[in-house]
């Protein structure tokens, strides 16, 4: 299964210096945009449950050619991440990630995630 979402809100970033209540609604609607995208293409009840580990590849498509930390990147993505594992209802411990990979630009970046059940 592929989840196509945005690029994460730069307030996400663990480098970044924001007020407490800017980073939690920031976090509240990463895991909304995580939640809504899995369910575009996971339906429960419709398609079979997930029950064991799952592999978790990241596709990072940047903004612009900036040098990003790849750590960092995936520290942004945390609030995606467990909006994910809620739309799938899972646990994200049964997530195994794998070494994340980087692509070209594109306008306005993105993040595609490749979920495959081992």
């Amino acid at each position: 299964m592929q989840i196509t979402l945005p690029w994460p809100d730069k307030h996400l970033s663990p480098n970044a210096r924001v007020h407490w209540r800017v980073k939690a609604k920031r976090t509240k609607i990463a895991k909304e945009v995580g939640f809504y995208a899995t369910r575009q293409v996971y339906t429960p009840g419709l398609d079979i449950p997930y029950t064991g580990s799952l592999r978790v590849t990241y596709h990072i498509y940047p903004p612009d050619l900036r040098h990003r930390d790849d750590d960092n990147i995936i520290a942004s993505l945390k609030a995606y991440r467990d909006g994910v594992a809620k739309a799938l209802m899972v646990d994200d411990k049964q997530f195994q990630m794998q070494t994340p990979i980087l692509h070209d630009p594109i306008k306005g970046g993105k993040i595609e995630m490749e979920v495959e059940e081992l």
